[in-house]
């Protein structure tokens, strides 16, 4: 069980990842856009998880950590869309964009709780 655990935690914080990733192209892909905050903040959200001691503990909390980043950034973008739609703009629409970070937030969130419950079985 314990075995199965490591590898979905595994496999989900390296989606979650990947994902992460694929925001960053996607975000570039619009480039009159292009936002050096977004950028900077997805790209330490895809390398909050490689930072860790070894420790399911540790690796639980860079995993929140970077689930926090790109949460962060989704409520940016859906709070932005707001207001641009209150003053008379295009509005809000979750893109490709926002649903990769929704897809990338789960995904380290699942990660996380994986290896905060192994943590919490070594105690």
């Amino acid at each position: 069980m314990t075995a199965g655990r490591i590898q979905g935690a595994l496999l989900a914080q390296v989606f979650g990842q990947v994902l992460t990733s694929w925001t960053v192209l996607v975000h570039l892909m619009g480039w009159p856009e292009v936002s050096v905050l977004v950028i900077a903040s997805l790209v330490a959200a895809a390398a909050v998880p490689f930072r860790h001691d070894g420790s399911p503990k540790d690796r639980a909390a860079g995993n929140f950590g970077a689930s926090l980043l790109v949460v962060g950034l989704l409520w940016w973008e859906v709070l932005m869309g707001g207001i641009d739609s209150i003053i008379g703009g295009a509005g809000f629409g979750l893109g490709m964009e926002g649903m990769l970070m929704l897809a990338a937030t789960v995904l380290f969130s699942l990660a996380g709780g994986l290896f905060w419950t192994l943590q919490r079985e070594e105690a």
